[in-house]
């Protein structure tokens, strides 16, 4: 079934909450720019190029049926949070081919989806994809006026413009410590392990919260590093 793949997707790669304040605010006269060619229904499919400025919010508000999974570049954002999901759920987030991979932690798809680009976005492609990126996917080439041209991969990144810290959490098994239950595929970015706490969380237990996981990754000249 559709919700038990998407279930056993988002198992498998745990969960990371995004913390922190944006690092660059957005520009003065920002616009909102309405994204209406949405469809994850089928397959690969071409959206309307879009062109936007720095500090502009992109709103896909046409009918987000099957939609559960977007690709932002990190080029284009400060933070996996300047991406707001609705149901916000236990909302899941990773970073792999300098993307921000942000999907709903539910078995809901998206009802409303916003992506606030940064005071210093650069070109790149979004992606909005199905059952966590098994089918249907809609891409988009946004176009930055008076930014940089950055493609999808990651910039070099500023004191200004560096992504703000991204917590790394999963459910703390019933015996054994975190640095021995740690899923592998949580060292993204060319992080290692290591550096595992406990806390608690209201996500696990089907959103009842209890004991997780926990560690911080922050970016710094170098790149993703545990801190």
């Amino acid at each position: 079934m559709r919700t038990a793949r998407k279930l056993t997707a988002v198992a498998a790669s745990a969960a990371l909450v995004v913390s922190g304040a944006l690092l660059s605010a957005p520009a003065a006269h920002a616009a909102t720019i309405s994204v209406t060619d949405v469809n994850c229904s089928t397959g690969t499919n071409t959206g309307t190029a879009i062109t936007a400025s720095p500090g502009d919010t992109l709103d896909f508000t046409a009918t987000l049926t099957d939609c559960d999974l977007i690709k932002v570049p990190t080029s284009m954002v400060d933070s996996a949070s300047a991406v707001t999901i609705a149901p916000s759920g236990s909302r899941t987030v990773s970073i792999a081919a300098g993307q921000y991979l942000v999907a709903t932690g539910s078995t809901a798809d998206f009802t409303s989806l916003q992506v606030t680009l940064s005071s210093s976005a650069r070109s790149g492609t979004i992606d909005v994809l199905s059952d966590l990126g098994a089918t249907g996917e809609t891409s988009w080439a946004i176009t930055i006026t008076g930014g940089g041209s950055g493609g999808g991969g990651s910039s070099s990144s500023t004191a200004g413009s560096a992504p703000a810290p991204v917590i790394q959490q999963f459910g703390r098994p019933a015996s054994g410590t975190c640095e021995e239950a740690a899923p592998a595929d949580l060292n993204v970015a060319g992080v290692g392990s290591g550096g595992w706490g406990e806390s608690w969380a209201q996500w696990v237990n089907g959103g009842t919260g209890g004991a997780v996981c926990t560690r911080t990754l922050s970016y710094v000249a170098s790149g993703w590093t545990v801190s």
